[in-house]
């Protein structure tokens, strides 16, 4: 998930400097500790594939948000994601979310990013906590993708490029106060055109001081944070 930022570097690299010279029990690495690299957490897994569809069933969790009104928005996200482009990243995306720009309510959302820019949109409704959903992304035909949250479709985006290279299925964080406990994706499953088989293979990956616990290649469970 791509968030709006305020590009702020110097400014908060002035206020961390002067948070460091001018209060001798505070140490630099104290002032940024709670970040994530590069402003992102991860915990989750991956199948690198040219699969035309995504399939995930994953479980809602209600973690508590911290945010900084120095450097930028905290949020949590889950999702699952069809890649089209490691560098720039370019990628369809359908999940849920809490943060700032969903008012630390749980919404879900649909995004992407392409050749002709980034789009991410909030929907009015979200899951409640403690509750198992299905997000799907399916190929239509000339680049467009549709969306569908449950049973029901959430509107489409046509991209370019479209041809995927990798299915991943994450918790996304900007902070590691933030915990990710009972975070749960299950039935990870792919589009073969007909039908959706489970996926032939997981990598995990996670960011400390989160991690992941592979049930199998289409189920695993993350944890960590606080």
């Amino acid at each position: 998930m791509i968030r709006k930022v305020t590009v702020l570097s110097a400014f908060v690299i002035s206020i961390l400097w002067a948070t460091f010279l001018l209060s001798p029990n505070v140490t630099l690495t104290t002032a940024v500790a709670q970040g994530c690299p590069n402003n992102r957490c991860y915990a989750g897994g991956y199948w690198s594939t040219g699969k035309y569809g995504v399939y995930a069933q994953i479980y809602t969790i209600n973690p508590s948000i911290y945010n900084d009104p120095f450097i930028w928005p905290d949020f949590v996200a889950e999702w699952d994601t069809i890649l089209f482009s490691y560098s720039p990243v370019y990628f369809v995306q359908v999940g849920y979310s809490k943060g700032e720009d969903t008012g630390n309510v749980l919404k879900y959302y649909r995004e992407k990013y392409d050749g002709s820019g980034h789009d991410l949109y909030f929907f009015g409704d979200g899951p409640s906590q403690g509750t198992w959903h299905s997000y799907q992304i399916t190929y239509v035909s000339g680049g467009q993708y549709t969306f569908y949250i449950d049973t029901g479709s959430r509107g489409s985006y046509t991209v370019n490029p479209y041809t995927p290279i990798e299915l991943q299925a994450f918790v996304e964080t900007t902070n590691t106060h933030i915990t990710i406990n009972g975070s749960w994706f299950k039935q990870l499953s792919y589009y073969d055109g007909r039908t959706w088989p489970l996926w032939l293979s997981l990598t995990t990956y996670s960011t400390p001081p989160y991690s992941v616990t592979k049930i199998s290649n289409s189920e695993f469970k993350a944890s960590g944070g606080g």
